[in-house]
């Protein structure tokens, strides 16, 4: 457990997640260079990632929460990387019938 934590290590899935959220966030935040912490939504993919901007879309990293198409859970990626990935995995929704509904 982290010395500033006062939460209890989780052994469910979620807390697993969430532990290696954390350290992941832990590493990028040992780099010296002072980023913002926004989050990245695409509903229609059901997709959620932590975006860690540094201003610079060249620079900027996005942490998925989920894994969505190619991008793997909680593994950062560059932000160019993550949205052609993100278009890969959305082409197949501009020929979804819209009756069916989401």
């Amino acid at each position: 457990m982290h010395p500033t934590c006062r939460c209890r290590p989780n052994p469910t899935a979620a807390g697993r997640q969430l532990q290696r959220t954390y350290e992941v966030l832990e590493a990028v935040g040992e780099a010296e260079e002072e980023a913002e912490l926004r989050v990245f939504r695409v509903p229609a993919l059901n997709f959620e990632a932590l975006w860690i901007s540094y201003g610079d879309e060249g620079r900027d990293l996005l942490v998925p929460l989920h894994a969505v198409g190619r991008l793997v859970q909680n593994e950062p990626v560059p932000m160019r990387d993550a949205l052609e990935a993100l278009r890969e995995a959305a082409w197949p929704l501009a020929n979804m019938d819209d009756t069916m509904g989401a």
